[in-house]
């Protein structure tokens, strides 16, 4: 685990995407800064994989739910566009999942593969 308490100013979690339940594998390697949102992460996770944003979706981490409430569709104690993911207390090797698309059970994957300093003038996500 990389010592993160020097860090001038940012920690990125550096996270590997895989959509589940498929072959062949179809993964993403990301790295984002920690200031970003729930909200932030799935308009990164639509960007990766190309998709539109079109279906309801949702975090499962640590057993809560996070995601954007819509009339006729689920609600969520938190708002994702306020939950960062600073907040959430991930640690390295921790999991958790990604539901995009209920009506037909899409699954992503993801898991934390290190925690590390931003790299002066890098931009995230990347």
């Amino acid at each position: 685990m990389a010592d993160t308490s020097s860090c001038p100013d940012v920690n990125v979690f550096r996270l590997r995407v895989v959509i589940a339940g498929i072959s062949p594998l179809i993964w993403r390697r990301l790295e984002v800064a920690a200031g970003t949102t729930v909200a932030g992460l799935h308009a990164i996770v639509q960007a990766v994989f190309g998709w539109s944003g079109e279906h309801l979706h949702r975090f499962v981490i640590d057993g809560t739910e996070y995601g954007i409430s819509y009339v006729g569709g689920p609600g969520f104690r938190d708002d994702a566009r306020q939950v960062r993911l600073a907040g959430l207390g991930l640690r390295e090797g921790e999991r958790f999942a990604y539901e995009y698309n209920f009506s037909a059970a899409w699954r992503v994957d993801l898991r934390v593969e290190q925690i590390a300093c931003a790299q002066p003038g890098r931009a995230y996500p990347r």
